[in-house]
């Protein structure tokens, strides 16, 4: 009888692509090397990610109710003898939730925090994800399970009780890996003892390869540039003047699709959120209509995005990626497309610096859409020498996560150990 039963934990389910590859990629190598695994998901939502990954999931959060069961006037309750009505209730259910969690990891050999950008308290509340992860890090450690961050990526971390949370995590750990250096030095920055972990390519560099060999459809007569969207209001949490931001994006977004449109290039517009890019998508296809070009013109292209399949055939019909969204550009390097950044956020910077991009981006806070086109433009002049780089850089993320898998899935099976598996380092392998 196998006894090896793995939980993925993290932010899967809430419909975000680049979340939900991350999953795909490591759910789908932990299964190549461990096929008799029992492997499960503790995540946000576990019936979204039940439907989309085939895998048997439960909620992370205590509070956690579907969708079809959640009552519409509970939002409506208010006065003081509700809310206190409320916390009690909170207590109550966070008693609970620490209870089913200790049933839940009963018998796991590993917990593995995969992937994604859990390690910050930004937009969170006092019980937000820090504290989820803190959770169930240590009932999975005092039940005896292994612990492991795998190319985990770091944001800000601005309380006090965030940046205790993530470290009592990290502190359990017997193997940490981060994605990028910016999310090694941001922990490092908060106090916590990161400096002799490794850094790693993303997770979702280590994608099957047959996911890649999508059909683009019917070759454009034109050069297709994609150009993704981001729900941006601003980098402030509290959205302060975050809707005149969010005009401000908006306005300049349709007044670079416009002009390529009128230079006589296709755009597809693409989406890597599938909760909140819909809203922004439609703001901007509005801008252009009022510019006179209606939402199906023939160079304007806005299929809609329902998975990570969909995404990479669309970004394998366009010639050059422009986009915010990490993940747009890392499936797009990942197909050999030359790619353009509009960052809010240092990761994207370190995924263009990684595989010598690092010129072609500018921030999202000072958007201009005059340079954007000149970068766009040289972009197009040196992809032929862009895109044998980014080939040889791909083929070494993956030549990375090869062995890498040697020491995520050490000590979980024996199978493993027969193959010659090392002991996973206490904080993960040295490069």
């Amino acid at each position: 009888m196998n006894d090896t039963r793995i939980a993925f934990f993290g932010n899967f389910g809430t419909r975000n692509l680049g979340n939900e590859c991350t999953l795909q990629a490591i759910a789908h190598n932990v299964a190549a090397r461990l096929p008799e695994a029992d492997m499960f998901v503790i995540c946000s939502d576990p019936v979204e990610t039940e439907r989309t990954h085939r895998l048997p999931s439960v909620p992370m959060r205590a509070t956690y109710v579907p969708e079809d069961r959640a009552s519409p006037t509970d939002a409506l309750r208010s006065g003081r003898v509700a809310r206190l009505l409320k916390r009690a209730g909170r207590i109550l259910l966070e008693v609970r939730g620490w209870f089913n969690a200790y049933r839940t990891v009963k018998g796991i050999s590993a917990l593995i925090v995969a992937g994604t950008g859990p390690l910050t308290d930004h937009g969170e509340s006092i019980l937000g994800f820090p504290y989820e992860i803190f959770k169930w890090a240590w009932i999975a450690w005092l039940r005896g399970a292994k612990v492991r961050f795998v190319a985990v990526g770091a944001g800000p971390i601005r309380g006090a009780l965030g940046r205790v949370f993530i470290g009592l995590a990290l502190k359990v750990a017997d193997y940490r890996t981060f994605r990028d250096e910016v999310s090694r030095s941001r922990l490092e920055l908060a106090g916590m003892k990161t400096r002799d972990d490794p850094v790693v390519p993303d997770l979702a560099f280590s994608l099957p390869e047959s996911l890649f060999g999508v059909d683009p459809g019917a070759a454009s007569d034109r050069p297709v540039i994609g150009v993704g969207v981001f729900d941006y209001y601003g980098l402030d949490p509290d959205r302060r003047d975050g809707e005149a931001i969010h005009k401000a994006y908006v306005e300049k977004m349709a007044d670079f699709i416009a002009r390529l449109l009128r230079e006589d290039y296709a755009v597809r517009i693409l989406i890597g959120d599938l909760r909140y890019d819909l809203e922004v998508r439609r703001a901007i296809l509005a801008k252009l209509e009022e510019r006179g070009i209606p939402r199906r013109s023939g160079r304007l292209i806005s299929d809609d995005i329902r998975s990570v399949t969909d995404l990479l055939s669309q970004l394998s019909a366009t010639t050059l990626v422009v986009s915010p969204r990490y993940h747009n550009l890392l499936l797009g390097i990942m197909l050999g497309k030359p790619v353009l950044s509009i960052s809010y956020d240092p990761k994207n910077d370190a995924l263009l610096e990684g595989v010598g991009l690092g010129e072609y981006r500018q921030p999202i806070d000072s958007l201009d859409v005059d340079l954007l086109r000149a970068q766009l433009a040289k972009l197009e002049r040196d992809a032929p020498r862009i895109q044998h780089r980014i080939r040889e850089r791909v083929a070494s993320y993956r030549h990375v996560w090869e062995r890498e898998y040697t020491f995520v899935l050490a000590g979980l099976a024996q199978s493993l150990a027969s193959r010659g598996a090392a002991r996973a380092p206490a904080r993960g392998p040295r490069a």
